[in-house]
């Protein structure tokens, strides 16, 4: 793709999360749609247009399953099979061999999916009680063990996962080193749902309603239905979307109104997914593969606009973690405009100290927009001597 690069302002540094575009393909997913699945076997996922259209993909459900978890990342689908153990991800909707890939096995009971900011899968396993991370050779290693019936997981911006326990009947933060803090006490609580101003939103499956939890852990109802809520997800715009076993999709204006029906499906909603509009992307070029203890990082980073009207950003951090952590403000201020088809980019420059640990670090640029993660990228660099 060529690229037009306009003048812009000079940031201290950029954010980078690579986000991927819709792939091409006989059936691909269409940005803004919202996709949601069903329990019963031979039942297609389908797609709900923001004008409350409904259609269906050429994904099907093979076997019988509640709760199986769905989730967007990177221009794919990924959806998860608790009679079959799987997780699957799906590269365009229509079906087709060739278009999609099994990327793990031998789960027990898996339900929800999220992505973490370093693209790394987590997979809630009801059955065994469990969160698992997932790695690209669909190898599973524990990361949080001993829960009570969860069912399902989000990330927050400050890298936290938030996860539902049924059986115990809250919600609990985990925090990247691994404690974990009971955030509130829900009624039978299900799925969740992380809002840009850093509030979860949480079904209460058995109290028919959705709440609002702040990050001190308070709660409030937000809406109330008369079916059993079910699947939660925010649209670009700050909508929120409720799925309900009556077969109903709700939407819950991020403006505070009263909920509204977008669509009826005829059979019960189980978990639902918007796939993004067009957002920024980033890349970063010029890092070095090692650098001395006294030298200068150098690299360029930028916000790049692949879409067709303009996009924006407030906010770059810098995140480094390995030997040592730190995480770094580079920009926080007005939105940068970032014109259809060009780019901005800024030359970041990192002294490394002379007493920093040797070893290899991983450096990540990441963009935020009203406090939502919009894109991060990154790569690894080792201090040698």
């Amino acid at each position: 793709m060529t690229r037009f690069l306009a003048p812009r302002p000079a940031m201290a540094s950029v954010f980078i999360l690579s986000l991927g575009v819709s792939p091409v393909g006989a059936q691909p997913f269409v940005e803004g749609d919202l996709y949601l699945n069903h329990q019963n076997a031979g039942t297609p996922v389908e797609a709900v247009a923001p004008n409350g259209t409904l259609r269906s993909t050429g994904i099907v459900k093979e076997v019988y399953g509640p709760g199986d978890g769905m989730v967007i990342h990177d221009g794919a689908l990924y959806m998860s099979s608790g009679s079959a153990g799987t997780v699957v991800r799906y590269d365009n909707a229509s079906g087709d061999p060739g278009s999609y890939e099994v990327v793990a096995t031998d789960l027990i009971g898996p339900c929800g999916l999220g992505f973490d900011q370093k693209s790394q899968l987590f997979v809630v396993e009801n059955g065994a009680n469990r969160v698992s991370r997932i790695e690209m050779g669909g190898e599973r290693y524990d990361h949080v063990t001993d829960l009570s019936s969860p069912i399902d997981l989000v990330f927050g911006g400050d890298g936290h996962m938030y996860i539902t326990e049924y059986g115990a009947g809250r919600v609990i933060r985990v925090t990247p080193s691994g404690e974990i803090v009971p955030l509130a006490s829900i009624d039978t609580p299900t799925c969740l749902a992380m809002a840009a101003d850093g509030a979860l939103y949480v079904t209460e499956h058995f109290g028919y309603q959705v709440s609002r939890i702040t990050p001190a852990g308070e709660v409030s109802p937000r809406a109330k239905f008369s079916s059993n809520p079910e699947g939660l997800d925010f649209d670009h715009d700050g909508n929120l979307a409720v799925g309900l076993n009556n077969g109903e999709v709700h939407l819950i204006p991020g403006d505070g109104g009263d909920p509204r029906l977008l669509a009826s499906t005829g059979q019960d909603v189980d978990c639902l997914a918007f796939f993004p509009s067009c957002a920024l992307a980033v890349e970063t070029q010029g890092a070095p593969a090692t650098i001395s203890r006294g030298a200068t990082l150098s690299f360029t980073a930028a916000a790049v606009n692949g879409c067709e009207d303009g996009q924006s950003f407030d906010q770059a951090m810098l995140v480094i973690t390995g030997p040592a952590a730190l995480t770094k403000g580079l920009y926080q201020g007005s939105p940068i405009q970032v014109a259809a088809g060009s780019e901005v980019s800024a030359t970041v420059r990192l002294p490394v100290p002379r007493g920093a640990p040797l070893g290899t670090y991983r450096i990540e640029v990441e963009i935020s927009k009203d406090g939502q993660a919009v894109a991060h990228a990154g790569f690894d660099v080792t201090v040698d001597q």
